[in-house]
């Protein structure tokens, strides 16, 4: 019986072993890779959770502000299209930025991590 590889999506025929759990993986190869592949997207959601959280205790403490400052009147002279060009490349500057404060912040974790590594040695 061929199975498809949960990985890289190729058939392959499982090892008949009789312990443990059903052989997922077409190879050691791609265990490994898909392992490396859950760590890094662990990393990338801890990050987007800190940042969400850096974030909201930012824009808690500015909410306030940001209402008393800026009373916005809609101009009458122009359409609706426009309104959503003008908040669709607020929306997409806005996801540019997460993005770069993001790797910012990966980045940032890295290095620390190689220094720690470099004075374990």
């Amino acid at each position: 019986m061929q199975k498809l590889c949960t990985h890289c999506e190729t058939l392959y025929t499982p090892k008949q072993n009789n312990r443990g759990s059903e052989q997922v993986y077409c190879s050691i190869k791609c265990r490994t890779s898909a392992a490396q592949q859950r760590m890094i997207n662990k990393i990338k959601e801890d990050a987007i959770q800190e940042t969400k959280q850096s974030f909201s205790g930012i824009t808690q403490s500015n909410d306030n502000t940001r209402r008393e400052n800026y009373t916005i009147e809609p101009n009458r002279n122009i359409s609706d299209s426009s309104y959503f060009d003008i908040m669709e490349k607020n929306y997409e500057a806005r996801n540019k930025i997460s993005e770069l404060e993001l790797k910012n912040l990966y980045l940032t974790k890295e290095i620390e991590e190689f220094s720690m590594m470099s004075l374990k040695k």
